[in-house]
């Protein structure tokens, strides 16, 4: 595991200085510059993350039995960024050249051996399990930035023929069986999910587990929903950036606006929540 975890901390530290490298060369279009300070920025945090697993995998002295990184695959992971590194002309005809090799770099295994490792490491600590959506969230941004662009549409196409290396986990606290099964099969097309009859099952799932979202009614047996945002709050008062209510009482808006909270009040159209949901996403991706 030493091993994997040092090959991915180097990636990582070398990424952070090519993409400010990048950053400063094309200072000339501000919206290129800013895209890729943030992706700078998101390879320090993945720096300081893989810097913890080594902390980690020293102190608990954990070996991997599994897989072996060998000179090929090194070289052919690290290349794009080398490539990268080595673009010295900025300018717009270059701008395609420098995209092409951001996807090559960034969709790669790169990512699932930081996927592998954080995974791995999750199985032994919680904290490692908060890990785990900040690469979606990498790739969110990418896809964000293209969505911007002119010629966005062919890069997106290729980002959209490259396997998803996280799927935004979501939990649902429902007390009502068939309306939980019915949220669980609708979403489970797009989403990992997961379901709980109320706040007390739910706090030993978030024990347990790291989900991106939690979509939570509020009137529920023995913890309810704002008993159960309360308590998640004491420990994380971020916990609004991804909590949404759904309640079919209108009596509980003064409640939600009070916490500044999200919610949707039953029956909602389906579209509503997917773009809560989305909305969610967006915002973790720009953080």
């Amino acid at each position: 595991m030493r091993e994997i975890v040092e090959f991915i901390q180097n990636l990582e530290q070398l990424a952070v200085s090519v993409y400010k490298q990048l950053s400063d060369m094309f200072s000339y279009d501000e919206k290129i510059s800013n895209f890729l300070s943030k992706m700078a920025e998101d390879e320090s945090y993945h720096f300081k993350a893989m810097n913890r697993a080594s902390q980690y995998v020293e102190e608990h002295n954990i070996v991997d039995k599994n897989i072996i990184i060998d000179e090929k695959t090194r070289n052919s992971i690290e290349l794009p960024l080398r490539e990268l590194q080595d673009l010295t002309s900025p300018g717009p005809e270059n701008e395609d050249k420098l995209f092409e090799l951001l996807i090559r770099a960034e969709f790669s295994e790169w990512n699932d051996f930081f996927l592998y490792i954080i995974k791995s490491l999750a199985k032994e600590s919680q904290d490692f399990q908060k890990m785990s959506s900040i690469i979606q969230s990498h790739e969110q941004r990418i896809e964000s930035f293209f969505k911007l662009l002119d010629k966005g549409t062919s890069y997106l196409a290729k980002i959209g023929g490259l396997p998803r290396l996280w799927n935004t986990a979501i939990l649902i606290v429902e007390d009502n069986d068939p309306y939980r099964e019915l949220l669980l099969d609708i979403l489970s097309d797009d989403y990992k999910v997961a379901g709980v009859v109320n706040g007390s099952y739910a706090l030993k799932e978030l024990k347990n587990h790291f989900y991106d979202i939690i979509i939570s009614d509020v009137d529920m047996p023995e913890i309810n929903g704002i008993e159960l945002f309360n308590k998640l709050s004491s420990d994380d008062p971020d916990i609004r950036d991804k909590f949404l209510f759904m309640t079919g009482d209108p009596g509980h808006e003064e409640d939600f606006k009070e916490l500044n909270v999200r919610y949707l009040f039953k029956p909602f159209p389906l579209e509503d929540l997917y773009e809560v949901i989305g909305n969610i996403i967006s915002i973790k991706a720009s953080q």
